[in-house]
């Protein structure tokens, strides 16, 4: 699997992100599946710069490092807490559709970010530090 740069793998009965380890591999689709947690790291995907995770049933997204990552979509899944983010590459985001009520940016450190899409939650406190605006 060493020259294998894209795995679409939506729409079956994955439950979590265990395969083998690839350098090549720079997007990962594994929507419509019933993922419900995952680690991410970039000792499995050292080269992955778009992982898509929507329509699964991740409840909580916490402690991603990774330094290759651009596009990280967890749309339309059941996420209620999201901490402790450190992807520095990260341009966007998407945690649309989901029950997230709290988001603290400042957890979240994603400093290339420049979309973030929150559209479709029930967000009562939102904290976005300055940092976060400036070019």
């Amino acid at each position: 699997m060493n020259n294998v740069m894209e795995i679409q793998a939506a729409n079956n009965h994955l439950s979590n992100l265990r395969f083998v380890v690839s350098s090549s591999l720079r997007i990962l689709n594994l929507s419509r599946n019933k993922i419900s947690d995952f680690v991410l790291t970039e000792n499995d995907f050292p080269n992955l710069q778009k992982l898509v995770l929507d329509f699964n049933n991740i409840r909580v997204v916490e402690a991603l490092s990774h330094n290759s990552l651009r596009v990280l979509s967890l749309a339309n899944n059941q996420i209620k807490v999201v901490r402790e983010l450190a992807l520095k590459q990260l341009v966007e985001l998407n945690l649309s559709y989901n029950s997230i009520t709290e988001l603290d940016m400042k957890l979240v450190r994603c400093y290339s970010l420049t979309r973030l899409d929150l559209s479709s939650n029930q967000i009562r406190w939102l904290f976005i530090p300055k940092e976060m605006f400036l070019l």
